[in-house]
């Protein structure tokens, strides 16, 4: 069975938040143009790696959830990321006004992520 395309996934995604994920996969690809970027069906996640996995991007409680893996670690002086588990944070981008504002805002923690893998 052939793979999954991250188009393909994102087709299946609800209409209202296809272009905050659009925004934040070429928000990805901006800061770090070297990622790899993989679909997860089973997670409707899309994967991000440079050398290793370091966030993933998928529609979560009427939003996209931007995951970063070792978020713990990241400096978050904004207060942007959420959760509290050993590792991994997370911030949810809900549509409406100022959602391209708030993708833009990641730039930074994107950046950082990409850091750790050095």
């Amino acid at each position: 069975m052939p793979e999954l395309t991250v188009e393909e996934l994102m087709a299946e995604w609800p209409d209202e938040v296809l272009p905050i994920g659009q925004r934040m996969r070429a928000l990805v690809r901006e800061v770090a143009p070297e990622v790899t970027e993989r679909a997860y069906p089973g997670w409707r996640l899309i994967g991000y790696r440079v050398r290793q996995y370091f966030c993933g991007i998928y529609p979560a409680d009427g939003g996209v959830r931007f995951l970063f893996e070792r978020g713990r670690e990241l400096h978050d002086p904004e207060g942007l990321l959420d959760g509290a588990g050993s590792q991994t944070r997370h911030v949810d981008v809900r549509p409406g006004p100022g959602w391209e504002q708030a993708v833009d805002a990641l730039r930074d923690l994107v950046a950082q992520a990409v850091a750790l893998q050095e």
